[in-house]
């Protein structure tokens, strides 16, 4: 699992996605923001009791993802159970999540 970004190569600078893969099967793919700012650094704090990783940017906690349910929450707005889209067979996070 993976915070990726996209440069958008326009005022919208980029598009940040996180992704997830289970072992043997597709990447899963949720959406982050289309107008975001580079991520220069970040942490991840894995809660293995819980089966969590939260994903922290400056600081401060932005997405938690449990493993088990595969739910995504964003500190922000909203949870969801089971990746928005399957990103397709042979995807690395090296690429566009927009193939």
């Amino acid at each position: 699992m993976c915070i990726v970004q996209q440069f958008n190569w326009g005022p919208e600078a980029f598009t940040t996605s996180f992704v997830y893969r289970r072992p043997g099967k597709q990447w899963g793919w949720f959406y982050y923001d289309h107008e975001d700012w580079y991520w220069r650094s970040g942490t991840v704090v894995l809660d293995t009791n819980a089966s969590t990783a939260t994903f922290h940017r400056h600081g401060k906690p932005t997405v938690r993802f449990d493993w088990m349910t595969e739910s995504y929450f964003r500190f922000s707005d909203r949870t969801l159970t089971g990746a928005q889209r399957s990103l397709p067979i042979g995807w690395s996070p090296v690429e566009s999540v927009y193939q």
